[in-house]
């Protein structure tokens, strides 16, 4: 029971993680679309930050606040609501 119980929970993780990657290719088009100069700007900045913690930590602390930054950026109306709302769920997920 205990084996079923960890594929099941392995699954779902992994259709979150496939989940996750669309979403997140949808939201790149969308900030090509209407990101501004500063927008591409912060982004930039905000990966380069991200780049720095993983080079010092070999850990991706900050992903998530990068991830609400994409749904910032993209200016859709349900960018930032939909991009929390899955952040949420991952985050339950992990623990």
């Amino acid at each position: 029971m205990k084996a079923l119980a960890k594929n099941l929970e392995r699954c779902s993780m992994i259709e979150a993680y496939e989940v996750r990657q669309v979403l997140e290719m949808k939201a790149v088009e969308l900030i090509v679309r209407n990101a501004s100069e500063d927008d591409i700007n912060d982004l930039e900045k905000a990966c380069r930050e991200l780049e720095v913690i993983f080079e010092e930590t070999r850990r991706t602390i900050g992903e998530f606040e990068l991830h609400r930054l994409y749904a910032k950026k993209q200016k859709s109306v349900h960018g930032t609501d939909n991009g929390d709302c899955f952040i949420q769920h991952l985050r339950y997920d992990a623990q």
